[in-house]
């Protein structure tokens, strides 16, 4: 069963800060671990043209997904 709270301010700007270094810290390096996985398959495959494509699709991917286990970190810390 889920429970409501009801927040101050001063705890939804926790919750907020919490998000968002979060999400900065895990967002670049998951990118930057991700994105250079991704570039260097593409390089090792020839398809260095490419790489920097894969690389920063990669890197994406990652920061949309570590920003989502952020949010629920942030929450679960109010």
């Amino acid at each position: 069963m889920a429970s409501t709270k009801l927040l101050s301010w001063k705890c939804s700007m926790s919750v907020w800060w919490s998000f968002i270094w979060r999400s900065a810290v895990y967002g670049a390096v998951g990118g930057i671990v991700l994105g250079a996985i991704g570039g260097f398959i593409a390089g090792a495959t020839g398809h260095l043209d490419e790489a920097r494509i894969y690389g920063g699709i990669a890197g994406y991917l990652a920061g949309v997904t570590l920003s989502t286990l952020a949010m629920k970190q942030a929450l679960q810390s109010a």
